[in-house]
């Protein structure tokens, strides 16, 4: 077989990210339950807060969704079912509420009227008797206008304009009602203009934040922050956030590759009767070298030497003795037959990591016994402890 060994390796995207692509849909599924819930609470609250003229939109009963999946295209159906739920139940709710906005509107208009016993009498003492428009008019007027607003836009600027539709409805002269009337047409327009731009902005940072579903939140928690604020239109998308999510992705699927890999690489040794720590995945995230032991090598063990910026790792055996004695042809040729066993269980771990998804390609190997073995002595083998964090800092010679 072979001595020495420069491996490099890769994960398959097809079968890892299936993996990861079901754990990231099945957590977005459960998100949209949540966003589901939420709406039918607030669906529950306008209806109380609007009284029996405001539509039952959910019905007597939450619907239901079931979340123990098992296979993405039933994750994916679920998914699908959820959002056009939520899509059908949010437009059916903001398009229920602006109407209840203007009918408080409305209310409040004739309020005022009646406060004064009739239109006629209010009319005439806000405009005179010589008025050309009637307070039905200047309600009709401001109603119109009001009704042209996006529901999702800002809050705080529609109850501005508003508030401004009251001063509007309150002006006594005919002159300064149009110009207050332009007035107010003036801002719905910028409302409407703020209005598209949020909604444009929410959806894409919906879409965004989407895509970081199932990953390490630790990593990502202050990018995740940044666009539940924007979809509350607490802040404004910036220009970089988008290429900074998918920066963020990127850097994070191929950690996660490359755990993968570790993780993969260690159970297939540990099957072969090899000695390996907790973390050693680790080693190809951050790099480092580890000695492998197994009971059938005695005194040899595999020394690994990992570089994840390369995607390469390099393997060969060692054992422990004198460094300064000159081996013996019986102790070459155990030397040599050592080697070959540790070749064979290689073999068996790159084929067992490809079917899992992690291919193996050599980039430079050396025949069994070409090269001599690698002799430590028992003192620098015993200089550092069982642990891979210590392993990856202690060089092999």
């Amino acid at each position: 077989m072979s001595g020495p060994k420069s491996v490099g390796w890769y994960v398959e995207e097809n079968q890892i990210l299936n993996l990861r692509i079901l754990k990231e849909r099945q957590q977005l599924m459960h998100d949209l339950i949540r966003i589901a819930k939420d709406l039918c609470g607030q669906a529950y609250e306008a209806k109380k807060r609007y009284g029996e003229n405001f539509p039952n939109l959910v019905g007597s009963k939450e619907p239901t969704w079931q979340t123990s999946t098992a296979t993405l295209e039933e994750t994916n159906s679920i998914i699908s079912s959820i959002q056009k739920f939520t899509e059908s139940l949010s437009s059916s709710l903001a398009q229920a509420v602006s109407e209840h906005e203007v009918m408080v509107i409305k209310k409040l208009l004739r309020d005022s009227a009646q406060e004064k016993q009739t239109f006629k009498n209010i009319t005439s003492e806000l405009f005179g008797a010589a008025s050309e428009i009637s307070h039905e008019e200047r309600n009709s007027k401001i109603i119109s206008i009001l009704e042209q607003a996006i529901p999702s836009g800002p809050k705080a600027v529609l109850n501005e304009i508003r508030e401004f539709a009251r001063r509007v409805a309150a002006s006594k002269e005919s002159g300064r009602f149009e110009v207050l009337i332009i007035e107010l047409q003036y801002r719905m327009q910028k409302y409407n203009e703020i209005a598209r731009v949020a909604q444009n902005e929410v959806k894409l940072a919906i879409r965004l934040r989407e895509k970081l579903v199932g990953l390490p939140n630790e990593t990502i928690a202050h990018l995740v922050q940044e666009l539940e604020r924007i979809e509350r239109q607490e802040l404004k998308l910036r220009a970089s956030l988008p290429s900074e999510v998918e920066a963020a992705i990127k850097n994070i699927r191929k950690e996660l590759d490359q755990q993968y890999a570790g993780m993969v690489i260690r159970e297939e040794l540990i099957k072969l009767g090899y000695h390996v720590e907790e973390g050693f995945e680790t080693l190809f995230v951050s790099g480092g070298k580890v000695r492998l032991k197994k009971a059938k090598l005695n005194e040899y063990h595999v020394a690994m030497d990992v570089d994840p910026s390369s995607g390469r790792l390099g393997v060969h055996v060692a054992r422990i003795g004198d460094p300064k004695e000159r081996p013996s042809p019986q102790q070459l040729a155990r030397d040599t037959h050592m080697q070959n066993i540790w070749c064979e269980d290689f073999a068996k771990v790159l084929l067992a990591s490809e079917h899992r998804g992690v291919r193996g390609r050599v980039f430079g190997h050396v025949r069994a016994g070409e090269l001599p073995t690698e002799v430590e002595s028992i003192s620098e083998a015993m200089s550092t402890n069982d642990t891979v964090p210590n392993f990856m800092k202690r060089p092999f010679n």
